[in-house]
Order: structure tokens, then C-alpha cells, then sequence
């Protein structure tokens, strides 16, 4: 694990310098703050442990927002998870052709009397 300056780790991470740029900013571990003449050096065993975890926080974030949107979507169409479960994958389309026919058999029903508003 030998020391590496920016133009190094940014070809091994496969980034642009400007991204590691961004990356100092946003906490990437650097062995030597570089500066008047001195190179910056970063292990690279550390920069690629702070990208995986950086990604893996990433992508849990949006595993929770997912899971959040298709909560909301169930409160909104007024689902339990599993006829969530039974309509997953319906598109726009569909969804709206269903809400549309769930209205019908509403207003079917309350002429017949069977429901009061």
C-alpha cells in the first residue's frame, strides 16, 4: 500500500481530479495535505474502504427513500402491503383504469343505497 498523489489515486479509483477534489472536501482520508509545492498523497487501501462505505450509505439512502415512496404510494391508494403486493408493477395506466373503475362501483353502489355519503 504505497503512498499515491492525486493524479495516481484518481487513475486507481478511476475519477476525475476534480472528484478527488471533491472527495478532500467531503472527508476522504489524505495521508499529506498537499499545498506551496507539495503534492497531496492518499493510501489507497484508505480512499477505496471511504469510497465503499461512502456508496454503500449512498445506496442504502435510497433503499429507505424507495421504501418510503411505496409506503406513501399504498397510503394514497389506500392499500395494505399485501394488495400492494398483488398490484406491484402496474403502470400509470393501469393504476388510473382501476381507480377509475373502483369510483364506478362506489357511485354503483351508494345509488343502490348500499353506501351514504
Amino acid at each position: 500500500d504505497t503512498a499515491m498523489n492525486r493524479a495516481q489515486i484518481a487513475r486507481a479509483l478511476d475519477v476525475s481530479d476534480n472528484t478527488i477534489s471533491k472527495w478532500i472536501a467531503q472527508g476522504m482520508p489524505v495521508l499529506e495535505e498537499g499545498g506551496n509545492g507539495r503534492e497531496y498523497a492518499f493510501s489507497p487501501a484508505d480512499c477505496y474502504a471511504w469510497r465503499r462505505h461512502r456508496d454503500a450509505e449512498a445506496r442504502a439512502a435510497k433503499a429507505a427513500a424507495d421504501r418510503s415512496a411505496s409506503q406513501l404510494a399504498m397510503a394514497f391508494r389506500n392499500l395494505d402491503e399485501e394488495d400492494a403486493n398483488a398490484s406491484a408493477g402496474l403502470t400509470a395506466k393501469q393504476i388510473a383504469e382501476e381507480a377509475d373503475a373502483d369510483y364506478r362501483y362506489q357511485r354503483a353502489a351508494e345509488q343502490r343505497g348500499e353506501l351514504t355519503r
